[in-house]
């Protein structure tokens, strides 16, 4: 991760983003050699940005550990600048940092964002001038590309416009997710939140120790959860339980 960081401030030799001023050097197409100089490169031309940017698809690996902070920072920076700033995600891959506070709170960040079920593009698109993407070709061949050229700058805007439209706004969204589970769902993750041993729960909830565990694994799998603490930390950011772990309604009336 270290690499990654002093890739990001200039001093990677391996890095091209002098060219990113304009397309007289580079032409209008640039190819990457991997998605991680792809990823820096589109970091470093958001600390530029002056009007806009658009982040579309950003894949686990542009926010995990380090890397996620850095993230976060820049894009921040770019929000305090007046930068509008767009987001839009698949709900199956929601950053960490997308709790119901902060999806919530985007209008007064001067951010955007929506949440989406259709599988998209990584994109970034700086102030309408250059775009940085990660394409497939064929079932297993990847490229990490720029480009400076409008007329294909302004196609990937259009499909962009077109997936934005169609996605859900943060607090459709919120409701959506909090009515998939019912009051007995919402016990049950209320008990994992916590973290209570399966047989203390499922005594508490009044049901059979091998019930409590089979609906356990279910909520764990519409949680996209492969452990249980990962199902407590989903229904956190999905707005599911408090941070305390505790919400009105969601705690069995024997605890009253």
């Amino acid at each position: 991760m270290g690499e990654f960081l002093s890739t990001l401030s200039g001093t990677h030799q391996g890095i091209r983003s002098e060219r990113f001023s304009g397309v007289g050097r580079g032409g209008f197409i640039e190819q990457f050699d991997s998605a991680s100089e792809m990823r820096v490169s589109a970091l470093k031309s958001v600390t530029r940005a002056r009007y806009d940017v658009t982040l579309s698809a950003l894949s686990p690996e542009w926010y995990s550990g380090e890397r996620g902070r850095v993230v976060r920072k820049i894009v921040g920076e770019a929000e305090r600048r007046g930068v509008a700033v767009r987001e839009l995600y698949h709900r199956d891959d929601l950053p960490h940092w997308c709790t119901p506070e902060y999806l919530l709170s985007a209008a007064e960040r001067d951010s955007q964002v929506r949440i989406t079920d259709t599988k998209l593009q990584e994109l970034v698109i700086v102030d309408s001038q250059v775009a940085f993407m990660r394409t497939q070709v064929g079932l297993s061949q990847e490229h990490y590309l720029a480009t400076w050229s409008p007329p294909l700058i302004k196609n990937l805007q259009s499909l962009l416009a077109a997936a934005w439209n169609g996605a859900s706004e943060p607090s459709s969204y919120l409701r959506h997710l909090r009515s998939d589970f019912d009051d007995a769902d919402r016990r049950i993750i209320n008990e994992l939140a916590i973290g209570r041993k399966d047989e203390v729960a499922a005594r508490r909830l009044g049901i059979s120790l091998r019930t409590y565990r089979r609906r356990v694994a279910e909520i764990m799998s519409r949680l996209d959860a492969n452990s249980r603490f990962q199902a407590g930390v989903h229904a956190l950011r999905d707005g599911l339980v408090s941070r305390g772990g505790r919400e009105e309604g969601f705690l069995h009336p024997s605890s009253a």
